[in-house]
Formats: C-alpha cells, sequence, structure tokens
C-alpha cells in the first residue's frame, strides 16, 4: 500500500499541483491565477474565512467538494448571500468526519471543458490525446464529443485555444511542454505509473476575458474521456460523436417504459452505417455500449454522425447540452 499514489485520488492533491504550477507563472495573461484554484477547510470557521477571502477577491460564488467525491454528489454550491441550510451542514459534517477535509474554491464563469490523457511509464509521461468534455453549468459531466475538439464553438475561444505557439497550438503546447515535465516529476515522487487524466476549462475571468484554468481534477485512472477518446479512434475520418451515459431516470422522462426499450428504438432510428475498409469505420449511427437487455440503472451510447449539427445535443451559449 503506497500512502502516496492515494493521495493523488484527492481534490487536493489536484488542486495544490495547479495553486503551484500557476504561483510558479504568475503573470501570464491567458492562465488563471493562482488566486482561483482550490484551499482546505478542516471545519465550518476554516470554510467561512475562506469564503470570504474569496469575496474579497471578487469572487462571490463558492463550490465546496469533499477531498475524495465522487460526480454530483461530491460537490455543492454556495451562492453570494446564501446561508448555510441544515442539508448543507450535514454534508458538510459527514465529509469532515469521513475525510477530514473540504476543498473551497472560487466558482467561475467556465465556457469550455476539456481533459487531457496521458499515460505514465516508467521512462517517460506519453500524451495520449486532447478530449472535449460537455458539463453542465454545475460542473457535471454530460458526455464526450469526439473528432470535435473546436466544431460549434464561438470563434473567439477558438482563438483562444488554437493560438500558433511554437508551430501548433498553444494548449496543445503548453500541456506537453510545460505541465507535462512537471507532473511527470511528480508521479515520479510518489512513483505512480498508468494511465490518468487532467480535467480542464477555459473561464471568463472578472473583466470579461478568457481564461485557462489548467487543472480541475487530476485523475489518476482511466477516465470517461480516455473512453471517448477510444471510441472516436472509431469513427470514420469525417464524422464526429457524443459518448454519454444515460440513467434509468432520464430515459424515462423521454418516454421511454425502460432501457430496452429506449435502445430499441434508437437503433432503429440510427442504424450503424460504415465505412467499406477491411477495418471498417463508423459513418452514422447509435450503439448501446452495454447491453440494454440486462441494464438496471445505466445505459452507455455512442452517436456518431456526419456532421456535430447531426448529434443529439443542442447549443448552450458555448456549451452543449444533451437534448
Amino acid at each position: 500500500w503506497n500512502d502516496r499514489i492515494r493521495m493523488l485520488y484527492s481534490k487536493s492533491w489536484g488542486s495544490d499541483f495547479g495553486w503551484r504550477l500557476a504561483t510558479e507563472l504568475a503573470g501570464s495573461d491567458w492562465l488563471a491565477p493562482a488566486e482561483v484554484y482550490g484551499k482546505p477547510a478542516r471545519n465550518l470557521d476554516e470554510l467561512m474565512e475562506l469564503r470570504d477571502q474569496f469575496e474579497a477577491l471578487g469572487y462571490r460564488n463558492i463550490v465546496c467538494k469533499a477531498d475524495f467525491g465522487t460526480a454530483a454528489n461530491g460537490i455543492r454550491c454556495l451562492l453570494a448571500g446564501e446561508q448555510i441550510n441544515p442539508a448543507l451542514l450535514v454534508w458538510l459534517n459527514d465529509v469532515w468526519e469521513k475525510q477530514g477535509t473540504v476543498i473551497v474554491e472560487a466558482w467561475l464563469d467556465r465556457v469550455y471543458d476539456f481533459s487531457i490523457q496521458f499515460e505514465k511509464t516508467s521512462k517517460e509521461l506519453k500524451t495520449v490525446a486532447f478530449t472535449r468534455l460537455e458539463n453542465n453549468a454545475r460542473g457535471q459531466f454530460r458526455g464526450i464529443v469526439t473528432n470535435a475538439f473546436c466544431k460549434g464553438i464561438e470563434p473567439e475561444l477558438i482563438r483562444f485555444i488554437m493560438k500558433r505557439v511554437n508551430g501548433r497550438p498553444r494548449v496543445y503546447d503548453w500541456y506537453e511542454e510545460t505541465f507535462g515535465p512537471r507532473l511527470s516529476t511528480a508521479l515520479e515522487n510518489v512513483e505512480f505509473e498508468g494511465p490518468l487524466g487532467v480535467d480542464a476549462f477555459v473561464y471568463r475571468d472578472l473583466e470579461g476575458s478568457l481564461r485557462l484554468k489548467t487543472v480541475v481534477e487530476i485523475n489518476p485512472r482511466f477516465t470517461m474521456g480516455r473512453i471517448g477518446h477510444e471510441l472516436g479512434e472509431r469513427n470514420a475520418a469525417n464524422s464526429v460523436g457524443f459518448f454519454q451515459v444515460l440513467t434509468r431516470s432520464q430515459i424515462r422522462k423521454g418516454h421511454a417504459w425502460s432501457i430496452a426499450e429506449f435502445a430499441e428504438q434508437l437503433v432503429a432510428d440510427h442504424p450503424a452505417k460504415q465505412t467499406e475498409e477491411s477495418k471498417s469505420r463508423i459513418i452514422s449511427g447509435s450503439l448501446p455500449l452495454n447491453d440494454p437487455l440486462t441494464a438496471k440503472q445505466f445505459l452507455a451510447v455512442y452517436h456518431v454522425r456526419e456532421t456535430i449539427a447531426e448529434l443529439p445535443i443542442r447549443f448552450n451559449r458555448l456549451l452543449l447540452e444533451t437534448v
């Protein structure tokens, strides 16, 4: 058992890594400043003190994250002027009792989410892919768009992400040349090897300018982004995809009686169309990824279309929301 590797799974490790990197690179006009990164609170007094500190900096809304939280259950928002209600206090006390720490950070106006997939070996940290995440306004996962990293987003955002540095988009260059070596050293210090994903996002700062928050979370495992990337490798050259995981309640809201009924109708409406190569690729279609007949709570689906406008998602500001 390696306690140092255990800490890689905590929100505090990722927040601290992002803060130290932002401090080292202070003064950049396109990277988030160190002040937006999360800080640990071990009790209610410390949380309230951090809330006051963020408000003094202009960040009136904060988010509280369980240090070892997962998905939506590990996050709670606290908006400007909002009191800590009994339900939130119960959640906070439960996290403090079981985990010891709640991470408190500024709630930012996020406009574009993505992740970087890495593979750490004893010799190197390999960049596997950059994947486009689709989250809702609260930052909760909605899906992965494949083969369309910048398709369908506003020109200003494309220019921000794809600005040329050293002959290639600066986001790619920065993560591979600046971020990667520092992360590799940190992983070697804890003797970690294997797959990992780093979540990040572009947001609008208090003056309305775009900035990159370079680290939201560091997840030392095969992530949804990695799965989305591997699925995207099966797309036809010009096709785009959308990988999502639907819950039974979401499916029922779509007026299907069961997961099996939903999947049957989905496949009938969008049958798979493939290329005629020796190793065929998907041109279009909607494909259940787990068995709909035995699925009880979730159905993973991969949609492939010839244009992003045909995917079963719709535009909302700069984000895409599942219909």
